[in-house]
Formats: C-alpha cells, structure tokens, sequence
C-alpha cells in the first residue's frame, strides 16, 4: 500500500470494510477533523484511541514531565484526568482501551514499555522495551492485545522488535512477525473491525502491511 513513506497512527472505519486512515509524514488529515474542548487536550494529544463509548487520550507535559492519561465519555466535550500520581515520567506514544482496562505504549529507557490500568488506577509494566511505539485492543476477540516497537531515531538502519501479540490481556506476549513484514520499525496497528485475526501495520519507511493473525480461540492463521 503506497501511502507517503513515515506512517504514524493509523485508524480502522467501521463504516467501510475497505477503509482504513492513516497519517504519515508527508501528507495530513487535519482539516477534517472538529476540535473539541478543552481545546489542549485533541491539540497536544500524544495519542487517541474509543472504547465502549468513551475517548482515551494521552497528553504529553513537556521535556522532564509527566504525561498525563485523559477521558471522555460525552465525546470530547468534557475530559477527566486518570493520571495516577505514581505513573513514571514516561513519553506516551500509544493507548487503547477495552474489557475494562487502558493500555499505554510508553518510550523511556528504564520504564519504557507497554502498561495497563484499570478501573480502580492501579498501572502495571506487563512488558519491557524502552522503544515501544503502539498498542492496540481487539475489539473482537476478548485479551487479544497488539503492541508494536520501533527503534533509536538516529540509527541508519530500521531496526526494531516489530509487532507482538498477546491474548491474555498482556500477561504473556509473542512475536507476530514473519518474513513478508520487510520493516520491522513499527509505528502504529490497527485491527481490522470486519476480520477478527487481520491487522494493519504502519512502519517506518516502508509504509503499510496487511496480514493476518491467528486470534485466541481461532484453529489456525496465517500472514501476508
């Protein structure tokens, strides 16, 4: 899929079995989208993610702070903070949301990784790696969780852990990567609303993939 050449967030539409969104490096979607308040929230927002009726958003604070972890449940009109006051001082790159817990995708060298709250704001690391770039639910499959990883800005070469699966809620994980998944420099995964073991998968430098996954309680699967 030939879609700029640095994709950074992608969206499935459950409007449209063949639609998907995505925003990458060289070409933007801005306009098209209606800015709710409080205004800082959807402008600073790191990352942005729907679950259950309800927005997540992530905000970064600046060079030494602490993001902060944000919610909506009237769609942007009004947000509340679920920052726990002992939530490391971490760059959130990534959030999900579903069968009662948020997920971060969160860059930092000693607690860099992917965490999850719940309802009660009580956050876990359920897995380590300081350049963890997304995280995305299932919506279909109850515990089934992507995560994605990419790599130091400044190496010449695109290098990176790729994309890992897990399908008890992040307790254990497993790489899904295989050979026909050329960049494994992963900013983004989107599973596809209509194909409960499909995934779409944004690199960086080398565009989009689309592949399938065998999904918790699926006999079989397969990439592509």
């Amino acid at each position: 899929v030939a879609f700029g050449k640095s994709v950074t967030y992608l969206a499935t539409l459950p409007q449209s079995s063949a639609a998907v969104m995505a925003s990458s490096s060289t070409s933007s979607a801005r306009d098209s989208f209606t800015m709710r308040t409080p205004v800082f929230i959807l402008e600073k927002a790191s990352a942005l993610c729907q679950s259950d009726g309800a927005f997540y958003a992530a905000v970064p604070s600046g060079r030494g702070g602490r993001s902060s972890v944000w919610t909506s449940s009237d769609k942007g009109e009004h947000w509340r903070n679920l920052t726990p006051e002992g939530l490391p001082p971490f760059e959130i790159f990534g959030i999900s949301a579903g069968s009662g817990f948020v997920y971060l995708a969160t860059r930092d060298d000693a607690q860099g990784g992917i965490w999850r709250g719940d309802a009660a704001g009580t956050w876990k690391r359920i897995r380590a790696d300081r350049f963890a770039r997304s995280v995305a639910v299932n919506p279909a499959v109850p515990g089934h969780v992507y995560a994605t990883f990419g790599d130091h800005p400044y190496h010449d070469g695109a290098i990176g852990s790729g994309v890992a699966e897990s399908g008890d809620g992040g307790e254990t994980w497993q790489a899904a990567n295989d050979a026909t998944l050329t960049c494994l420099n992963v900013n983004c995964v989107a599973p596809d609303p209509f194909c409960r073991s499909a995934v779409w998968v944004g690199t960086s430098g080398n565009s989009v993939f689309y592949g399938t996954r065998s999904a918790p309680g699926d006999e079989k699967g397969k990439s592509r």
